[in-house]
């Protein structure tokens, strides 16, 4: 079963903790979504090790930035790191999308524009949390019909 989120919450979260609680957003909006959908819609073990894997590459490429050395290798890495989370951050909003389509929603989630309203002070999370709260209350209230 998925929860309903305070948007709001979530967002000061967010800011709180400086960005960080966006990973355990998604590790948690991730599972509530493959539990409820009763398959894996998001590959969540894979991300996770590529994560990993980035968090190694980039704490080692970070120790040569201080050495004076590997700038291009870290700006490279950081670029990587974009790339990963602009895949994971619109794959949520285009599973949201493909919910609020069949739901005839007038005014669906717009994923890319979530994912860079995330860089104007979390704005693109406080978006998509309201709009997965939608999904979520849509489906708890044909569950109840």
């Amino acid at each position: 079963m998925q929860n309903v989120r305070s948007p709001i919450a979530t967002w000061l979260l967010f800011m709180i903790t400086g960005g960080l609680y966006i990973v355990y957003w998604i590790v948690k909006v991730t599972s509530e979504i493959n539990k409820a959908e009763e398959k894996e819609i998001f590959p969540r073990r894979q991300w996770g090790v590529i994560f990993m894997v980035w968090l190694l590459i980039y704490s080692a490429s970070l120790s040569l930035v201080f050495a004076g050395e590997g700038f291009s290798l870290y700006l490279g890495i950081v670029i990587v790191f974009f790339g990963f989370s602009f895949h994971v951050f619109t794959s949520i909003g285009t599973y949201v999308a493909i919910k609020q389509h069949y739901m005839q929603s007038p005014s669906p989630i717009k994923p890319i524009g979530a994912y860079f309203l995330l860089f104007a002070w979390g704005i693109g999370l406080l978006y998509l949390q309201t709009n997965l709260n939608s999904v979520i209350e849509y489906d708890l209230n044909k569950e109840i019909h």
